[in-house]
Order: structure tokens, then C-alpha cells, then sequence
């Protein structure tokens, strides 16, 4: 547990993802189930990448945990000064890949650059992930989305965003009223969570979109 500026931060450590499932046994199982668990209960989980080896199955396997857990997520780079990858080379691979999109801070436990910082990072993704909307902001946001790309459609309907709220924090849930929630395609769907993440800040939050027809 740690103090700082007035706010107090539990810190549980977790290990047993970083090899391919299949090859772990006995202690690394139940380590596996523990990290489980933890991050079940956490707000904001720390992904740590060992540079000196780059990212490995495992790296994938725990942002993906901390996802569907539902816990803001924050990659942290280590051995950065002596490793083998930057994080020029880790940001545009795991973003791809994990949808998501956390940031990323690197840190070094030998020369301790990039420590400080680690608290101030948390901080700020939890203030995120804890934060709402205010729901003419957010319905702003959506009548712009409409003219930035248009909706689907399926004959002679179209799919019409009517208007949005925020119904849950930690995580972030959002209700979109529209005429036709059987219009909204997978594709689609993406792009306007992808959206919301970009224009409000919310990279390595985990975002929750309902779209719901109008009664």
C-alpha cells in the first residue's frame, strides 16, 4: 500500500501469463488463477513488458485478461535502457492488436527513471475511468459522428443516433438510443467506441456501448 498527494494506492502482484497456456503446470496454474482474481477486483491494471525479451504471447494474454475484467489498463515498458525493443516498436503491434489501446510509460528499475511518473499514470487512468460525461457533451459528440461517416443502413433504412447517457462508471457504460439497434454492424460499433475513446481520453479505458431502440 502507498501514500501519495492525499490518495492511497494498492498494489497486489500477480505473475504465471507470460508462458503459452498449454505449457503451464502446477504452481503457474494457480499463479495464472491469482492474477485472475486480481484483476477482477483491481481498477487499473499495470501490463508489464520485459524489453530484453519484447513482447511475448503472454504480454497479449494479460492486456486481454485486465480487458475482459473490465480494468483500465496501462503498459509498462521495463529495461528499457538495456533492453532490445523501444517503445516506438511495441506501440504500433500492440495497439493493432489489442483494442483497448492502453498508453504507455517506460520505466527502469536499475537507474529508477520513470518510477515517479508510474503513480501520476494511474492516477490519471483512474480519474478516466472513474469520470462521466455530461450528457449534452456526449450527445454533441454523437450528432458529429453522423457527419463524419454515415451510418449503416439496410434498405431503406437507416440506422438515426437519436441520443446518448452515461449509465455506469468504473467502467465507463453508455446508452445509445437509435431506431433500429438490428442496424448497427459490428464494424460500426467499433468505429464509434474507437471514436468515444479518441475524443474524450479514454486510451486503456474499457468502454461498454448500448445500443438500445427507442420505446
Amino acid at each position: 500500500m502507498i501514500e501519495r498527494d492525499g490518495r492511497t494506492f494498492v498494489l497486489v502482484d500477480t505473475a504465471g501469463l507470460r508462458r503459452k497456456r498449454r505449457q503451464r503446470q502446477g504452481i503457474e496454474y494457480y499463479s495464472e488463477l491469482r492474477a485472475l482474481e486480481a484483476a477482477e477486483r483491481a481498477d487499473v491494471a499495470l501490463v508489464l513488458i520485459d524489453a530484453s525479451q519484447g513482447i511475448v504471447e503472454g504480454d497479449i494474454t494479460a492486456v486481454e485478461v485486465a480487458r475482459k475484467a473490465h480494468c483500465a489498463t496501462l503498459v509498462v515498458l521495463s529495461k528499457w535502457d538495456v533492453g532490445q525493443v523501444t517503445i516506438e516498436e511495441v506501440r504500433p503491434e500492440l495497439q493493432r492488436r489489442l483494442r483497448q489501446r492502453p498508453p504507455f510509460i517506460t520505466v527502469s528499475a536499475t537507474t529508477g527513471r520513470g518510477i515517479s511518473r508510474l503513480l501520476d499514470r494511474v492516477a490519471e487512468l483512474f480519474d478516466k475511468y472513474a469520470a462521466r460525461i455530461p450528457t449534452p457533451e456526449l450527445n454533441r459528440f454523437l450528432g458529429q459522428l453522423t457527419q463524419q461517416r454515415q451510418p449503416p443502413s439496410k434498405g431503406a433504412r437507416r440506422l438515426n443516433l437519436l441520443y446518448g447517457a452515461q449509465v455506469e462508471t468504473r467502467p465507463p457504460r453508455y446508452r445509445i438510443t437509435v431506431n433500429d439497434p438490428g442496424l448497427v454492424t459490428r464494424d460500426y460499433g467499433y468505429w464509434v467506441e474507437n471514436q468515444l475513446r479518441e475524443r474524450f481520453e479514454l486510451e486503456g479505458v474499457p468502454v461498454a456501448i448500448d445500443f438500445r431502440k427507442r420505446t
